[in-house]
């Protein structure tokens, strides 16, 4: 997204001209088939994917219209067989503090174990910087992400 110029309009453009965006969409979808295999680990990197998409403007994260409807499939799975691991219980409450208003909407009729979890969770604090840090490191976007909120 660096060295694009413009206004934001214009950046999209070439993101999407540029195949950006699709480029993207292809690695995000990638790790949602792992996810829906079991694999929690892209489970975490594409729920991250999903919520930076609507949380950050497109032109910033190269992300643009992510379906995240297998994500919260997988995550209700989860949340009502209570079998969230330790990271997701505090992900997706900073997730969820961030960007209330979009999980509300997105879970008004879905959900409903993913919701209460979240509401029974909303106020959970992050674990320690140096946890965090030895746990994240080679784990992509979503380390650097993680990582620069604790620095």
């Amino acid at each position: 997204m660096r060295g694009i110029e413009g206004l934001i309009e214009q950046k999209e453009a070439e993101l999407e001209s540029s195949g950006i965006f699709d480029n993207t969409r292809r690695v995000y979808n990638k790790y949602v088939d792992l996810a829906v295999q079991g694999d929690i680990e892209a489970l975490k990197r594409a729920l991250f994917l999903w919520w930076f998409d609507f949380a950050e403007p497109s032109f910033l994260t190269g992300l643009h219209q992510l379906d995240g409807w297998e994500v919260l499939e997988q995550l209700e799975a989860l949340a009502s067989t209570n079998k969230l691991d330790k990271e997701l219980k505090w992900m997706l409450p900073y997730y969820y503090s961030i960007t209330d208003y979009y999980f509300d909407a997105v879970l008004e009729n879905e959900g409903q174990a993913l919701r209460k979890f979240l509401d029974e969770n909303k106020n959970t604090s992050l674990p320690c910087k140096d946890l965090l840090s030895a746990s994240l490191e080679g784990r992509g976007q979503m380390a650097d992400y993680w990582l620069s909120i604790l620095s």
